[in-house]
């Protein structure tokens, strides 16, 4: 083996390590940004079941005070993954859901008598729902829509709307 061909098997030597180290740094990284990614979805999904168990059972038989806040809490969840990319958690469907929470934190608000914070929630609860491909967005079908999803969790016939909080509450 002469000395130029020494050099360069030590060349293409080091080149070859170097080429498998670049490819191991990128495919380390990918399965990186990977395991993030579905540990934020496992999250959000996890996140999505207790928020939606935890406001059923205070709708139902919490005070209206500890609803009130429950959906404020969901509201802001939902504000927070608004942007990110999640497969099984569309835009559309944080979209629906935040419709939603508005459309029932303004019946909250009218229900306490508080039309300026009932009003202020349609509004937004409209404007959200005008970027989503639902039939309608008025404010009227919105809080028709929440008190029949309410009535059918409760069981047809049910209140719709949380009872007044008791003194004390």
């Amino acid at each position: 083996m002469t000395r130029s061909s020494g050099a360069r098997v030590r060349i293409l030597l080091v080149l070859s390590h170097l080429v498998a180290v670049a490819v191991g740094a990128l495919a380390g990284w990918y399965v990186a940004t990977q395991v993030v990614q579905y540990v934020a979805m496992t999250r959000n999904v996890g996140s999505l079941g207790f928020y939606a168990l935890h406001l059923e059972l205070l709708r139902r038989d919490g005070p209206t005070e500890a609803y009130r806040d429950a959906l404020l809490v969901y509201l802001a969840f939902l504000d927070e993954i608004r942007d990110q990319r999640d497969p099984l958690l569309t835009d559309e469907i944080v979209k629906g859901d935040t419709v939603l929470i508005l459309a029932r934190l303004a019946r909250l608000a009218g229900a306490r008598g508080d039309a300026t914070e009932s009003s202020a929630y349609v509004e937004r609860a409209v404007r959200t729902c005008r970027e989503i491909p639902w039939k309608s967005c008025s404010a009227e079908d919105l809080v028709r829509l929440t008190e029949r999803l309410d009535r059918q969790q409760q069981g047809e016939g049910g209140d719709p709307t949380p009872a007044a909080p008791a003194p004390g509450d």
